[in-house]
């Protein structure tokens, strides 16, 4: 890990999609020609497909557009997870000889990557041993170049994975005791946040004081900058307000000119997304922007948080109160003196939810310096509220910049400050609080959906290793109880499938519009199998289908997996990549073969919807001769109303079991 000294890189994690992040620079992953495909065009500013890739002669090439850079890295290869990384490294040294300028306030480039390789690339199966390479070689560059690394992640199993090794290295490292109570208190569920102004400046918007001065050069322009700035914020903006004529009529042209200057299309900051990725499920925020919400719901999807009080509250569903105001309704924003005046008459009850953290709980103060009048009212009455029962507390803690001795002292006993930086910089300092809020998420991410999964087997040790072998088989044995006695199971059975025992749907906005492209594009089915008989010397069993597919396909074509879908069995290719299913052309199906041109074919590579359309539907023998030739002899391939019986009378060995003298498979439907 890095420190958090300005002169070293650090690397950060956080939850999201690449799009929705303010970076400096980017990296997205491609095969080897180069085109990137549709899920990465928000990145890249597309709305259809590039006609031609850019020049270059090597694994990295530089996008052509206008705006932030990107670059793209080719990772489709048959070799190791090594040589992916080397890739990687490749890149951001092309991106540290580029020179990029830090955006915005910060004080070094932000290049954001995704977790390359694990789609198409063919590392999907190792998804475990990626991610640690993948750490170790930004934390290379990192402390070797003047920038910092963010991975963007979009999915749960991944960004747990990516905590859990970084905390090994944090516990490493040590962890400042303040960090650690205050990741305790999240981890407890007893900490809300209350989110000020210093937290949505550094995405470019405008500061109380700089707002009211754009409005003013405006609407006051006779008023010397100077003359304004005696006045007390809340009055400045009281006067402009009366310039509007905002009480007059009932209309708010104040609230109507902030939203013009607030509710400007900008991405959130590194520090919106890692307090989204704390996945914090109660926040109060002063701002008028939406950026907050915008980082939650990249992070855990759409509609994943309620916008109080615009919005309803859901059972849970996390909130966020926006207590001064929202820019999606103008009417709403409280920022002259009759505003606040008015605010506890007319808006008592938001105030009341504000008190209710602050007495039920503990609230982590962030980008706020305790000046704001409605805050300090009701932090006020609940302190008075505990004097008078006798149950002095600490109502929270105020996270600030630098060390500030006067608030400090004034709230001594009643919220305890913690100054994350010892710069006198500001820039410097706001890098400071994000690294602070890193190790936050860190230490915060205690959930283990990929324990189970055999993707990230490579993360495990020792006798971690036989452990998760010992559950995986104890979930399936659940698995296979019939149902009545399944049920009694149910709450080992969550358990086990919320350690990673069951791969999970895709759980954000990019997973599932990979998921869909692939859906469409890159799936061979197995519709609606109906059964496989396999009749031995002294034996005749049905064999369980989905142990027959995996066991009969993987050596073929690699690391298949096979899941349950309505009808029957889906079958995906999700190992290595390569050799791959035979291509198209074995097939015979000529809308299939168009389609696979260009492709190297791999058994989630093949169009679905082609292969199914009637009258090339019998062409399809021979891909199932094919398939199954390995490990049993097929005689013939029926085709008939239901879809193809396979059948074979001759013998030969199997890995299936022993050796097979029949194997039936009925499809039906959509056939293959």
């Amino acid at each position: 890990m890095t420190g958090n000294d300005a002169g070293a890189g650090h690397v950060f994690v956080v939850r999201g999609r690449l799009e929705s992040v303010d970076w400096d620079a980017a990296v997205v992953s491609t095969s080897g020609n180069f085109v990137p495909r549709e899920h990465w065009w928000p990145v890249l500013g597309l709305t259809s497909p590039v006609e031609s890739a850019p020049a270059g002669g090597n694994r990295v090439r530089s996008f052509p557009k206008e705006g932030r850079p990107v670059w793209l890295l080719n990772v489709a290869s048959r070799g190791s997870v090594h040589r992916l990384v080397d890739g990687v490294r490749e890149v951001l040294d092309t991106i540290a000889s580029a020179d990029i300028e830090p955006g915005g306030r910060r004080v070094k480039p932000l290049i954001a990557l995704p977790t390359f390789g694990v789609g198409l690339g063919g590392q999907g199966m190792v998804r475990g041993l990626v991610i640690k390479a993948l750490i170790e070689a930004a934390v290379e560059c990192a402390d070797k170049y003047d920038f910092d690394i963010a991975f963007v992640v979009a999915n749960a199993a991944d960004y747990a994975a990516y905590q859990s090794i970084r905390r090994g290295h944090l516990l490493s490292a040590g962890i400042p005791p303040q960090v650690q109570q205050l990741a305790d208190r999240l981890q407890a569920g007893e900490a809300s946040l209350l989110l000020g102004a210093g937290v949505s400046i550094p995405a470019g918007l405008p500061s109380w004081d700089s707002l009211l001065e754009a409005i003013r050069q405006k609407e006051l322009p006779g008023v010397s900058s100077a003359e304004f700035a005696e006045l007390n914020v809340l009055d400045r903006a009281q006067l402009l307000s009366k310039e509007l004529k905002t009480e007059d009529d009932g209309s708010n042209e104040l609230g109507e000119r902030v939203v013009q200057l607030t509710g400007l299309d900008i991405k959130p900051t590194l520090s919106h997304c890692l307090l989204a990725s704390l996945r914090v499920t109660k926040v109060v925020t002063t701002n008028y922007d939406a950026l907050y919400e915008s980082a939650f719901e990249s992070a855990h999807g759409e509609n994943s948080v309620a916008v109080l009080p615009r919005e309803e509250a859901r059972a849970g569903v996390p909130w966020v109160l926006k207590l001064h105001g929202d820019v999606a309704d103008a009417a709403s924003i409280v920022l002259s003196r009759r505003d606040f005046v008015r605010y506890d008459a007319e808006r008592r009850p938001l105030g009341s939810i504000v008190q209710s953290l602050m007495a039920t709980g503990h609230l982590i103060v962030v980008g706020a310096s305790m000046t704001d009048d409605n805050v300090l009212r009701l932090a006020h009455e609940v302190l008075a509220l505990d004097a008078r029962n006798k149950r002095p507390r600490t109502l929270g803690t105020v996270i600030t910049l630098q060390r500030d001795e006067i608030r400090t002292a004034l709230w001594k006993n009643d919220f305890d400050y913690v100054a994350v930086s010892d710069s006198l910089d500001q820039q410097v300092a706001a890098r400071d609080l994000e690294i602070f809020l890193d190790k936050l998420a860190i230490l915060t991410s205690v959930d283990a959906p990929y324990l189970l999964d055999t993707r990230y087997k490579g993360l495990l040790e020792g006798g971690e290793i036989d452990l998760a072998e010992n559950l995986r088989a104890a979930a399936e044995v659940i698995r296979s109880l019939p149902h009545e006695h399944r049920e009694r199971w149910s709450s080992l059975e969550a358990v086990f499938d919320e350690l990673g025992a069951t791969p999970r749907p895709p759980s954000t906005e990019e997973d599932q519009r990979v998921s869909r492209s692939r859906s469409q594009r890159r799936r061979i089915r197995l519709s609606q199998l109906r059964s496989i008989r396999l009749s031995q010397p002294g034996l005749d069993r049905l064999l369980h289908p989905h142990d027959l597919l995996v066991r009969m396909l993987t050596p073929s074509f690699g690391t298949v997996r096979v899941s349950g879908c309505p009808h029957g069995f889906l079958v995906e290719q999700s190992g290595r990549d390569g050799p791959g299913l035979p291509r198209a052309r074995r097939i015979g199906a000529g809308r299939t073969c168009e389609f696979a041109q260009s492709i190297v074919g791999h058994l989630e590579q093949l169009c679905a919807t082609d292969i199914a359309i009637p009258g090339e539907l019998g062409q399809a023998d021979g891909f199932l001769a094919s398939a199954t030739a390995r490990h049993v002899v097929v005689r013939k391939v029926w085709l008939g109303c239901h879809g193809f019986t396979l059948s074979s009378t001759q013998s030969r060995p199997s890995r299936v079991s022993g050796r097979a003298s029949i194997a039936v498979l009925h499809c039906r439907g959509g056939g293959i």
